[in-house]
Parts: structure tokens; sequence; C-alpha cells
């Protein structure tokens, strides 16, 4: 598989598979597909299917999932590299996720796109920070 397989899937808020996924669930189909890594989708609890109501609280679940594979935490917009997991502010006050693919590009999702690859340069203001697990 290769990351093009991966755009276009259609958008689902909590989802993680080919079928349907948020930007979450596309950090995870990445590396499982494209890497052969499993990163842990949460942190071991369920996450409920309405997770909508606790957005904020379940996206910290899933942070504590990537924290079981992290090597570093990146604080610094241009120290990100191919492969980090960037974290930033979304639109409604919580988190989204993307994967660094290059130094253009990074896959994560939208609404209206499912997931896609965005100019991940022009998302400087909004970085919170990056994750690198390999």
């Amino acid at each position: 598989m290769e990351v093009k397989d991966l755009i276009g899937i259609p958008y689902k808020l909590g989802r993680h598979d080919l079928n349907k996924c948020g930007c979450y669930g596309a950090v995870h189909l990445f590396f499982k597909h494209i890497k052969g890594i499993d990163i842990p989708y949460g942190d071991g609890k369920i996450i409920l299917p309405f997770w909508l109501r606790n957005r904020l609280l379940d996206g910290r679940r899933i942070m504590n999932g990537y924290q079981s594979v992290t090597k570093k935490i990146i604080t610094n917009f241009d120290d990100l590299e191919p492969l980090d997991i960037m974290v930033y502010k979304g639109l409604r006050h919580d988190f989204a996720v993307g994967v660094i693919i290059d130094y253009e590009k990074c896959l994560t999702t939208s609404r209206s796109l499912g997931t896609f690859l965005m100019h991940y340069p022009k998302f400087r203001r909004l970085f919170y920070k990056g994750i690198r697990v390999l």
C-alpha cells in the first residue's frame, strides 16, 4: 500500500478503518498500512461511538496511546521531519493530527475532503506539538 491509497477515505470522526476515518484514524492507518507499525488507537479503554460528546477527553486518550511509542516530543515547528505526527489546533477549539509525509505535505482529514494531503507549512500558526515515533 502507498500513501496515495489512503487519499480520499471519507471522513467520520472516531473511525479508523479504510472505509471511514477521522484525523487520528488517518495517522493510525498510515503507520499500520504504510510502515507496518501498529500505533495504539487510544489508551486501551473503549472509546465510545458517541465520542463527539466528549471529543477533547477522547482526543487526549488517543494522544496517550501515541505516548507509548513516542521517541521525542517536538516543540518547534521547524524541527518537524517526515514521519512525525503533527498536532495542531483545530477549528473547534480542539486538536487535530496529521503525519508529515515530506517537507511539504501532511496526511490529515477534513469533513469535506476526507483524507487528503495538505501543504503543512501554512499551518505554522496552528502548530501545537510534534510527536516522533520512529
